[in-house]
């Protein structure tokens, strides 16, 4: 399938094999802001637009569309030039490209400046690895881009429900004495990451191993050093395409943090998503753990999506999503 102007997409360096092309920093924008590539995740940094100008086709960041992929040069033409990004308007002429298909079925292209006979290079294959505009190559796929769905193409199951290991509890209660004891009933972050870090193990995790990671009065500390866990941050704002991006994570065999929300201001309430059922088309087709249990057991409820955003938030649907992954 060929490409389409103003759509979302992942662009995975080395034909679709390699890390994604990715903003540096923490969501940041800002003039000549460095372009790296980092392993995958649900971040903005990593969305990418395909958006026809005047002048021609720019790549912009979801970050802010102002900003486009930019070839930076100190003097002269540099060859290799860097790549970052730019405010687009008034810089035709070191933003606009040309996409040359290399296999358009599988939405592979080089990418290409237009003003110059330079193509967007992944100048490695790890995390961080410098993302440069270098002469064509003549063989390898570094200069090779795979164009991906942002929000995942629909899921290839109808259902699908992630097997909690045994051994560990995967679905805690935030009013456990000992969690309420640290967070006073608000502790529904806490309570779902700790849920997280017990699926991927291998250890039986406690609010004991992670108290560090709660501040008083604001919630979790992202930053936190969590144990055997990725857990994507700043989360992605939720759009309803994003149902399939959930789904796919479930198929691909790891839960989701779920944070339910008014979206703008209110109460919030996290919980963890472990399957989806009917296709995953609709907020009743997602099943969770949801941190809000009754009384001060050990043990949170199994809901679906719906009855957790009906039990705490007044129905309000999903605000932000946070993607997790077992450290390599």
């Amino acid at each position: 399938m060929a490409y389409e102007l103003n759509k979302n997409y992942y662009m995975v360096s080395h034909a679709g094999s390699g890390k994604c092309l990715n903003v540096f920093g923490s969501e940041q924008v800002s003039n000549n802001r460095n372009v790296c590539l980092w392993t995958k995740d649900s971040t903005n940094a990593q969305n990418w637009l395909i958006k026809s100008f005047k002048a021609g086709y720019k790549i912009v960041t979801a970050l802010n569309q102002n900003y486009a992929l930019n070839y930076y040069w100190s003097a002269g033409n540099g060859e290799p030039g860097n790549c970052d990004i730019y405010l687009e308007s008034g810089n035709d002429k070191d933003s606009c490209i040309l996409l040359e298909p290399v296999n358009a079925t599988d939405n592979i292209y080089r990418i290409r400046l237009k003003n110059y006979d330079l193509y967007l290079t992944a100048n490695g294959s790890s995390d961080n690895s410098d993302v440069r505009w270098d002469k064509k190559a003549s063989s390898g796929n570094a200069q090779q881009w795979k164009l991906v769905d942002f929000f995942g193409s629909a899921p290839s199951t109808e259902s699908a429900t992630l097997t909690m290991p045994s051994g560990r509890i995967c679905n805690w209660n935030q009013f456990y004495t000992p969690i309420n004891n640290l967070t006073g009933g608000e502790g529904c972050t806490i309570t779902a990451v700790l849920d997280v870090l017990n699926f991927f193990g291998p250890s039986s995790y406690t609010i004991n191993d992670i108290r560090g990671a709660w501040v008083n009065g604001q919630g979790v500390n992202w930053n936190y050093n969590w144990p055997n866990v990725t857990i994507t941050h700043p989360s992605t704002s939720f759009a309803n395409t994003s149902y399939a991006a959930i789904c796919e994570q479930i198929n691909l065999g790891v839960p989701v943090l779920l944070n339910l929300g008014p979206g703008n201001s209110g109460n919030y309430h996290m919980v963890m998503c472990y399957g989806y059922r009917n296709g995953g088309k609709s907020i009743s087709d997602f099943l969770v753990m949801d941190p809000a249990g009754s009384g001060n057991g050990q043990y949170g409820v199994q809901r679906t999506l719906l009855e957790a955003a009906n039990y705490s938030t007044n129905g309000k649907g999903i605000a932000t999503v946070r993607f997790t992954s077992r450290k390599a």
